[in-house]
């Protein structure tokens, strides 16, 4: 369940996997990697919001997109959330995705790694 995160040049491609296509309509999220903020792999909240579009199952899975008032549009992913990167961001319409991966340490250091270089070689 869930996805994967891949880099293809200059974005970060959030690519929806199984059954997940089917629930939420989306098969990827592609973000330019200078749109991003911060990553981190923290265990996120099952917190509430308006939600359209997508399934929520409390404690178990929380899918589609969300909005608060607060911060924006989000959208999440996320079945267990100890699998989860939290992905912030900047110009975006999501402000905020929550993505489920098979290893979020190896996700978030390809991400890191991928903004990291693409700041690198902009100078």
């Amino acid at each position: 369940m869930g996805g994967v995160i891949r880099i293809d040049g200059a974005y970060a491609l959030f690519e929806i996997t199984g059954w997940d296509r089917l629930l939420l309509l989306k098969t990827r999220i592609k973000i330019p990697l200078k749109h991003i903020i911060k990553v981190n792999a923290e265990e996120e909240e099952q917190i509430a919001g308006l939600r359209i579009g997508g399934t929520a199952l409390p404690y178990m899975v929380k899918e589609g997109r969300n909005q608060w008032k607060s911060t924006g549009w989000q959208f999440y992913l996320m079945h267990d959330p100890d699998r989860c990167l939290s992905v912030y961001l900047k110009d975006e319409f999501y402000k905020k995705i929550v993505f489920e991966v098979p290893d979020k340490d190896a996700s978030l250091k390809l991400i890191t790694l991928a903004i990291r270089e693409k700041v690198n070689t902009q100078f």
